[in-house]
């Protein structure tokens, strides 16, 4: 009887070890589509509403390379990974000119960009809350079109 009973108590914490190491506790993943029509790279940045308030910097940053493949089909796929809980906005933009910044001229960005706006209008200078999305679940439908700007 005591054999028993310790044989199950250690399957029990063998099944528990193996559910442990398996479950899901990195958090969630943000993936979608992007339109473009330029060859040139693209960087996308996952803010929060502390990173918001830093140009050009996020949490999580993806660097995607284009190539002739991804222009001729007009899309190209990104996901963020292991992302917690909380609430997100997104901001992009493709370097055309391959600087590796985002150019600005006199009334505003010289290459194509893009933020997770919640309206259809939208400010010039957008505050976080315009741009937020709640994150408690998989989130795999944000679009960001840089095939118009």
């Amino acid at each position: 009887m005591q054999r028993k009973t310790i044989s199950l108590f250690l399957v029990g914490v063998f099944l528990l070890i193996t559910y442990t190491a398996f479950a899901q506790v990195d958090g969630f993943t943000i993936e979608g589509e992007i339109s473009i029509t330029e060859m040139e790279d693209i960087y996308i940045f996952l803010v929060d509403e502390e990173c918001f308030k830093t140009p050009l910097f996020g949490i999580k940053t993806l660097h995607i390379v284009i190539d002739p493949e991804d222009v001729r089909f007009g899309r190209i796929s990104y996901k963020f990974e292991d992302v917690p809980e909380g609430t997100y906005g997104i901001r992009c933009y493709q370097d055309v000119n391959g600087n590796g910044k985002l150019d600005r001229g006199l009334f505003g960005p010289t290459e194509p960009w893009w933020m997770s706006y919640q309206e259809e209008s939208h400010s010039r200078f957008p505050k976080f809350k315009d741009i937020a999305f709640p994150v408690n679940s998989d989130v795999d439908d944000i679009q960001i079109d840089l095939s118009k700007k």
